[in-house]
Order: structure tokens, then sequence, then C-alpha cells
């Protein structure tokens, strides 16, 4: 036990639970949220196409994106994802990703199992895909 007063010892604590419940708090933040956004397709990720057969302008997320709006392929800065996607691979090893017509996950949907892909099966959602949920 320590010699220190009562009061340093409680504030010693005191900052040590602050800190603790900061160190929390950024681990659950948006600025730790996946961030690996690349030109390669890789594990973990939701890979899509611009053009049927996996060609074109790709782009890949390891994680949801609810408005495709503003956003554009990593290798093609000047196309816009939102309404262009015709080819997909979802490259995560345990959960299935469904894509959206419309921003916020809404309209309809198709489902694309962990490990699968979709080179030209897109249907009614070809060019008309607007978000994307794990």
């Amino acid at each position: 036990m320590t010699n220190k007063p009562y009061f340093a010892r409680m504030l010693t604590a005191s900052a040590m639970a602050v800190s603790a419940a900061a160190f929390a708090v950024s681990l659950a933040s948006p600025a730790n949220a996946y961030t690996n956004h690349s030109d390669n397709c890789e594990g973990g990720e939701v890979c899509l196409w611009e053009a049927t057969g996996y060609a074109g302008c790709e782009d890949n997320w390891g994680s949801d994106v609810s408005n495709y709006s503003g956003r554009y392929y990593v290798d093609c800065a000047s196309k816009t994802i939102n309404d262009t996607v015709s080819s997909l691979n979802n490259q995560a090893s345990f959960y299935d990703v469904t894509v959206y017509e419309n921003k916020s996950y809404a309209g309809a949907e198709i489902t694309t199992d962990a490990g699968s892909s979709r080179s030209a099966s897109l249907g009614v959602l070809n060019n008309h895909i607007s978000s994307h949920y794990w």
C-alpha cells in the first residue's frame, strides 16, 4: 500500500478510468473502421466492377457502405460507383454480402454468399446498385 494521501490515490484512479474509457471509445470510432481501400481485391472484401466478367474499373470494401453516391472507383477516380456496378466478388470467408438498389440498404436486393461471385448475374440490379451490407 502506498503512503499517498487518499485524494491523490482517488485522482490517479479517476485518471486511469478516464484513459481506459477514452481508449475503448477510440476503438469503436469511425477513424478506426476498415480503411484498406486499395486497387487489389483482397480477402475480407466485396469487390465491385463496372463491367461484367470482372472488367473495367474496380473498387473494394471490407465494411458496409450505405450510399455509393459521391464514391468513385479506386482505379478510375473520375467514374462514380453509384448505379454502375455490373459484377462483384465476395472475398469474405464467413459473411454473405447483400447489394441494394437504393441507398441506406433499401429497394431490390441480391445476396452473394461468402466466397462467391457474380460475373454477369446481377439481373435487374445490373447498373442499379447503390449500397451494400455484410
